[in-house]
């Protein structure tokens, strides 16, 4: 599900992450969603993936098979209880921490 904003007009963060394409930047619930819309980006419009708050996967993990952007994990982490948080089988992802800590 996509959300305008990302937060709800009482302030509370409800977007999982957010992917900038170009000038366009979309909030999404759920990092599934979000990895889905970030698989869109190429060589000649990347995207960026940025974590909007923690997000533990359980016993899952995330796959990552096409598409061209950068995982910005913003300060935040991204958990599971396997060891592979992310299963990346194809595009070209890089992965960075460009959050400020407070």
């Amino acid at each position: 599900m996509v959300v305008t904003t990302g937060a709800c007009v009482c302030g509370y963060e409800m977007a999982e992450a957010s992917v900038t394409i170009g000038e366009t930047t979309v909030y999404f619930l759920t990092l599934g969603e979000a990895v889905a819309e970030a698989s869109k980006g190429t060589e000649a419009s990347p995207a960026t993936l940025t974590l909007r708050k923690d997000i533990d996967l359980g016993d899952k993990n995330q796959a990552i098979s096409s598409g061209v952007f950068t995982l910005d994990l913003n300060d935040r982490e991204l958990t599971a209880s396997d060891s592979n948080v992310l299963n990346i089988t194809g595009g070209n992802v890089t992965i960075a921490d460009n959050g400020t800590d407070d």
